[in-house]
């Protein structure tokens, strides 16, 4: 059972997993100052997304390149643990701090011009489309990660009836 059949509708899907992937590592590496500088903070401030986000990449690369789903797991769990983080801390954030950012906001833009619920409400808007798409990378990552398991599968029993058909004739 494979959920989608291409990539944005006109790429198949280990193209659109292998730029995906590429995007990640690149990413991931633009991020490498900033992310050797977490690294002595890693255990106080839990930044750990942002140095293991290399090594995923380099796995999901391996994975799709050598045919190897196994590979793709760790981006897999990844994506999902921060689309669900994305989905999850701006309500938390909001019952707990509302007043504090209601004030924090107030400070920083003159209330003429935009009022705190109006800048509250954008940020949260963009918060949910970025939730939305990094969803959506992890819906073809998984369709990428099925239809390969399905065919790794489909040629190990393929091989395995090959074998037994060579053992039982000789």
């Amino acid at each position: 059972m494979v959920i989608l059949s291409s990539c944005c509708g006109c790429v198949g899907l280990k193209k659109g997993g292998v730029i995906i992937a590429w995007l990640q590592m690149m990413i991931s590496i633009l991020c490498c100052p900033y992310n050797a500088l977490l690294l002595n903070e890693i255990l106080s401030d839990g930044s750990i997304f942002r140095v293991v986000l290399p090594i995923f990449s380099y796995f999901l690369l391996y994975g799709i390149y050598k045919n190897d789903p196994g590979c793709m797991i760790p981006s897999l769990i990844m994506l999902l643990t921060t689309s669900v983080l994305f989905i999850i801390f701006p309500i938390v954030t909001l019952i707990f701090y509302f007043a504090d950012i209601m004030e924090y906001i107030s400070e920083m833009v003159d209330e003429k011009t935009f009022d705190g619920i109006t800048i509250l409400s954008f940020a949260m808007a963009i918060n949910y489309v970025c939730a939305a798409l990094i969803l959506y990378l992890w819906f073809v990552l998984f369709s990428l990660y099925k239809s390969m398991r399905e065919c790794n599968n489909k040629n190990a029993a393929a091989s395995s009836r090959r074998a037994r058909s060579i053992t039982s004739n000789a």
